[in-house]
């Protein structure tokens, strides 16, 4: 190998270490900042949700016609496939219909959330409980736990797809005292 092209290899190696994360063993160059973002536009996600605003909900939550997303039926808490945005958006509006329909109040509680982002695509894990009461005094909770996947655009975090699935039992509760399911 001619003298010039080893002090270019040399370079280039020099370069590449110098780059940092990427190169000494991390795949991907993390943002602290991002991912802090990233966690809080989840947060003020679920705010719009506990809301009620869908329509803005909707321009958070734009889905993605390649990826898959995976929920829980709002009805049997069985998986389902969501395939389109046009189908996410129309999950959306069956749980607020059902919710209407049953003249429910779903409340979403503080969830546990991590994130990690780089400065244009996200993913975070998240815990929560989501507690659902009808007037009857018939109140369910659920444990949900969840991955999500965002990009960013100029005006914010979209959030393009997730995988939702139950991390526990529904616990059913009547006027205040929990109620003991059979087996």
């Amino acid at each position: 190998m001619p003298k010039s092209s080893k002090f270019s290899v040399l370079l280039v190696l020099a370069a590449m270490l110098a780059a940092g994360p990427a190169f000494a063993g991390e795949p991907v160059a993390w943002s602290d900042e991002a991912s802090e973002e990233l966690a809080v536009a989840l947060h003020e996600m679920h705010e719009v949700w506990n809301t009620g605003d869908i329509e803005s909900l909707k321009k958070l939550i734009i889905g993605d016609d390649v990826l898959v997303t995976f929920e829980l039926d709002p009805a049997t808490h069985t998986p389902i496939r969501i395939n389109s945005r046009d189908q996410l958006w129309s999950f959306v509006d069956n749980i607020v219909t059902n919710l209407e329909d049953e003249e429910a109040v779903s409340l979403l509680g503080h969830p546990g959330v991590h994130c990690r982002a780089t400065d244009s695509f996200g993913v975070c894990t998240e815990e929560c409980n989501v507690t659902v009461k009808l007037p009857n005094g018939v109140e369910e909770r659920h444990k949900l736990w969840s991955t999500a996947t965002a990009v960013k655009y100029p005006d914010g975090w979209k959030w393009i797809q997730w995988h939702m699935s139950t991390g526990g039992p529904v616990e059913v509760y009547q006027n205040g005292v929990k109620v003991v399911q059979g087996d």
